[in-house]
């Protein structure tokens, strides 16, 4: 599948969060969006817990999806 990014042994499908998001929106989302907008999730919980470090593995491995995505 197209933007389809796999997370250890499961596919983490951002074009079928984007599908959603974008009926829930009203507004086309594109699957690199859904890579941004979750690590803008991660950030908000780290701000709000700086020392919960649990936040900084997920806001990585979205900044490093959104690239990929990029690239396809």
């Amino acid at each position: 599948m197209k933007n389809q990014i796999y997370d250890g042994d499961k596919p983490f499908n951002y074009d079928r969060i984007a599908r959603l998001w974008s009926i829930i929106l009203d507004k086309d989302v594109e699957a690199k969006q859904v890579a941004l907008c979750l690590h803008q999730l991660h950030l908000s919980g780290l701000l709000d817990n700086p020392d919960d470090l649990e936040y900084i593995i997920p806001m990585t491995e979205n900044l490093f999806k959104y690239e990929a995505l990029n690239r396809l």
